[in-house]
């Protein structure tokens, strides 16, 4: 079996990998240096299941196989649902780590760029107060910074669901009753006025606007690298992207 593995992991082969750290709101601190092919063939031998695991791979190059089994001309595979990551084709000759390796130069790799983690270092990403105290009190402090800034927050951790974003951004009702609704139905908030539910439409229309920026640019950047260097174009000369959301 192969499998697709959304966390952070440090490869080391094919059949090995160990967690760096997991996010989406989930924390197992015995689980981060663990190999995570171990630890599911662990599981599988207590299940008695005739099952081994012989490949793990990131979901943004599992996508971009995927699509490309159908469409040969697929550069691209991209996940933006509840992280966000892009993969792409280089050339081998192109990636420095492989250059004293013995490895084919003339072929193409798949490259993770592992998108979600941009801005940790504080230097990439022009962050509001907002972003460093969500990056800060979440599971996963400084990692995944562009990630935690184009999905999940009223000042309470996890409470204000993205999906909720697009009720409050496409209500076009004259007294924002989709709004009301996300606010004192679902989040069980008190009783909120016409004004509390502007103030709501207008930051998830905001927050919503810059996520969508922040990826576009991401995509733009890979796309224009590509164009440059003539990688992977089709006859058209244009790369076809898979997006999984």
């Amino acid at each position: 079996m192969a499998v697709s593995f959304g966390f952070a992991i440090k490869q080391t082969r094919l059949d090995s990998g160990r967690i760096l750290s997991l996010g989406y709101g989930l924390s197992y601190p015995n689980g981060v240096g663990v190999d995570i092919v171990e630890l599911m063939h662990e599981r599988i031998r207590l299940k008695g299941l005739p099952i081994k695991i012989v490949a793990t791979a990131n979901d943004s190059v599992c996508t971009l196989l995927a699509h490309a089994y159908q469409h040969p001309t697929t550069r691209i595979g991209i996940v933006h649902s509840l992280g966000t990551n892009c993969s792409y084709y280089e050339p081998v000759r192109n990636v420095t780590k492989l250059k004293d390796h013995s490895v084919t130069k003339d072929a193409d790799m798949i490259v993770n760029t592992e998108w979600c983690n941009f801005g940790s270092s504080r230097r990439t990403l022009p962050c509001t107060w907002f972003d460093r105290k969500l990056a800060r009190e979440s599971i996963n402090p400084q990692f995944h910074v562009f990630e935690k800034m184009t999905t999940e927050t009223l000042n309470t951790v996890h409470s204000f669901d993205t999906s909720y974003m697009y009720v409050c951004e496409a209500d076009n009702t004259e007294t924002l009753e989709d709004t009301r609704v996300v606010l004192e139905d679902m989040l069980d908030l008190s009783k909120t006025t016409v004004g509390d539910r502007e103030v709501v439409k207008k930051v998830c229309e905001l927050v919503g606007t810059r996520a969508a920026v922040l990826v576009g640019a991401s995509i733009a950047a890979i796309v224009q690298h590509m164009m440059h260097r003539g990688i992977g174009m089709t006859d058209e000369g244009y790369a076809i992207c898979k997006f999984d959301s």
